[in-house]
C-alpha cells in the first residue's frame, strides 16, 4: 500500500500537508467531517502553523467538494480506517 501511496504523495502536496500534525488524520477529518470541506477551520489552523499553505489547503477543499458524495464518504471512510490502523501499530507509551 505504502510503494501504491508514495508516488501520489509526492504529486500531491495536498496530501501531505499535515503530516507533521500530531494526529493528521483529526485534523484532516475536522475540515472534512461536515457536506463542504470547512475553510474558515483551514484558515484557522493555516494560521496557527508556520509552514503550512493556506492556498494549497483551500485547493484541496476545492477538489473534496467537487466529489461526489458517496466518494466525499469513502474519503472520510479511509481516513478513519487510516487511522485505526496506524494506532493499532502505534508503539506503547509505556515502551
Amino acid at each position: 500500500m505504502a510503494e501504491r501511496l508514495a508516488p501520489r504523495l509526492k504529486a500531491e502536496p495536498a496530501l501531505a500537508l499535515l503530516a507533521a500534525s500530531a494526529d493528521p488524520h483529526v485534523d484532516w477529518l475536522d475540515l472534512l467531517w461536515g457536506p463542504r470541506f470547512d475553510r474558515a477551520a483551514a484558515l484557522d489552523l493555516a494560521a496557527t502553523r508556520p509552514g503550512l499553505d493556506a492556498a494549497v489547503l483551500l485547493s484541496a477543499g476545492e477538489r473534496f467538494d467537487a466529489l461526489a458524495a458517496p466518494a466525499r464518504q469513502r474519503l472520510r471512510r479511509l481516513i478513519v480506517r487510516h487511522r485505526v490502523h496506524r494506532m493499532a501499530h502505534a508503539p506503547h507509551p509505556a515502551d
